[in-house]
């Protein structure tokens, strides 16, 4: 004897057929119950009645295409954006209404193939066996039923899993996106059912332009899987939009870090007043932890910041504290301790095993992290000449670190862009690129010798930007991802660890051949960048102008 179970799937299967030969209108109790091989009563005693049995078939008829959903999710290649559309296109065509022989209802599947399926699979078969057809379409009500269903069981598989997969591994350019979702799968379904001749590729175009889609890369072999698709090497392809933006970005920066230095009000006002606003009114709710600036890191990366742009200040105002070499030494420990914390970070993701995005930005580990995190170590440890630090005797009152020439900026800039790329890599086009320049900039030509003031200046300036408005760098018109690609990630790492290899056989070479203690000592006094800082911006030591002058001329 059965089991009930085993009965009522045998019954619903054969209505199933029956139905798709027949229609449902056209299909009676005695030939379900002919097909089965059981009495007329005991299907009656399973489906009660005709209504019933239908919604038990429409039921069946639904479950089966949302399996098939699931087992496409876990089929597809990650990566292979046009692969995975042509096979749901496939998918659907297998599960949909299309005109039936005699022109005057509708019918999914062929009825001869209809009794093969409702076959047993092979006993050496893997594969799920093709799914029983649904009933023709005898109403339009019966239809609509159908449809509605399918669309709900499928949209809630994709939302918990084809679009959460998708946006770990690209921006998802719709609005609206469960919304948009439903029009899609009713259109799709309409039109599949209205024009059955509709080809494949059209199908494919309608649903890369619906979604707006990811290309797959040109020339790329289907199933590759590719991280991020993208015509350029470092970055997407750029609009005249995002150009333009770059620049605004690198003048704001230059134009806002001029300001904030013009003297003890204009600094309170840039770092303490305005950051208490945002820390109570702004941050909680626009850096949460569900923002790609809501985690640990750039709460602490904006604060310690900030902490430096206040010693920076306190050194540069109160006269005892520019005297005293202890304080001096602050400087020095709050580069330290930005470079550490970037170094750990770089560390962290390497070995995180990541390809997706974590903590709201994508992120690919790889063996680029380590290697730029040693290029962090070697930089932080090749940070020199603290006790040169002067107050420049002027109105703005700079803090001046002639030590600090274009060798370490060079190779800090280089490492610090790596940084920024393999761990923020969609923020990098501006936190990497143009906020780097807009400190080395003014170093370079506007105020030599102050570039540690010209870094926590904009780099403050960028961090609260960023917190308060997280979008610019990830969803807004502006916003540029990186290509994420393991080449790019690699290049970049490797040019930052070269030239802090390069930095540190300089600075051992110079220590060594001047017999210079890097505790003591400052070691780039025979150069030409350094006797211009001293000589130009009033409030150099005698002994750093004597250095100056005395020394031959390096560079």
């Amino acid at each position: 004897m059965k089991h009930p179970d085993e009965r009522r799937d045998e019954i619903v299967s054969a209505a199933r057929v029956l139905f798709a030969t027949h229609g449902v209108h056209a299909t009676t109790f005695q030939q379900i119950a002919d097909h089965v091989g059981c009495t007329r009563g005991l299907v009656y005693h399973y489906a009660g009645s005709m209504p019933t049995l239908v919604d038990m078939v429409l039921a069946a008829c639904v479950a089966d295409f949302a399996a098939d959903l699931r087992e496409w999710d876990r089929l597809r290649v990650r990566g292979d954006i046009d692969g995975a559309v042509r096979d749901y296109i496939a998918l659907f065509r297998r599960h949909l209404p299309g005109r039936s022989a005699d022109g005057d209802a509708d019918a999914l599947g062929d009825p001869a193939s209809a009794e093969a399926a409702a076959e047993p699979a092979s006993a050496t078969g893997t594969a799920r066996p093709t799914p029983l057809p649904v009933p023709r379409v005898d109403d339009a009500g019966l239809y609509v039923r159908y449809v509605d269903a399918s669309v709900v069981a499928l949209l809630e598989i994709l939302e918990t899993t084809t679009i959460p997969a998708y946006a770990e591994r690209h921006r998802i350019e719709i609005s609206h996106v469960r919304e948009t979702f439903v029009v899609l799968l009713h259109g799709l379904i309409g039109l599949m059912r209205t024009q059955p001749e509709v080809s494949d590729d059209v199908l494919a175009d309608l649903v890369r332009q619906t979604l707006r889609l990811a290309p797959n890369p040109p020339g790329a072999p289907a199933g590759t899987n590719h991280s991020k698709e993208s015509d350029m090497f470092l970055f997407e392809p750029l609009t005249l939009v995002q150009i333009v933006m770059w620049f605004v970005v690198l003048g704001a920066l230059i134009g806002l870090n001029e300001l904030s230095r013009r003297g003890p009000w204009a600094g309170a006002a840039f770092f303490i007043a305005l950051p208490i606003i945002l820390t109570i009114f702004v941050w909680p709710t626009t850096a949460g932890a569900d923002s790609s600036t809501g985690t640990w890191f750039h709460w602490v990366k904006v604060y310690s910041a900030l902490a430096g742009c206040l010693g920076f200040m306190a050194i540069r105002y109160i006269p005892r504290l520019q005297r005293n070499k202890w304080a001096l030494m602050f400087p020095a420990g709050i580069l330290a301790l930005n470079i550490a914390e970037a170094v750990i970070r770089d560390f962290q993701v390497g070995g995180m095993g990541a390809d997706g995005v974590v903590d709201g930005v994508y992120m690919l580990s790889g063996p680029w992290n380590y290697m730029n995190g040693i290029a962090g170590l070697i930089n932080l440890l090749a940070i020199t000449g603290w006790m040169g630090i002067y107050i420049s005797r002027d109105k703005t009152k700079d803090m001046i670190w002639p030590d600090m020439i274009w060798p370490w900026i060079i190779a800090y800039d280089l490492w610090n862009f790596a940084y920024v790329y393999n761990c923020v890599g969609d923020h990098a086009f501006y936190a990497g690129a143009a906020l780097l320049i807009s400190c080395t900039i003014p170093a370079f030509f506007i105020r030599k010798g102050a570039w540690l003031q010209h870094r926590a200046h904009t780099l403050a300036l960028w961090m609260m930007f960023t917190m308060a408005v997280p979008a610019f760098t990830s969803t807004s018109d502006f916003s540029v991802d990186a290509s994420g690609d393991p080449a790019a990630l690699l290049t970049v790492s490797a040019l930052a660890l070269a030239a802090n290899i390069a930095l540190a056989v300089l600075q051992v070479t110079l220590l060594i051949k001047h017999r210079r203690n890097v505790l003591k000592h400052e070691i780039y006094d025979h150069s030409a960048a350094y006797r211009r800082v001293v000589a130009e911006i009033p409030g150099a030591s005698a002994a750093q102008l004597e250095a100056g002058w005395r020394r031959r001329v390096l560079c």
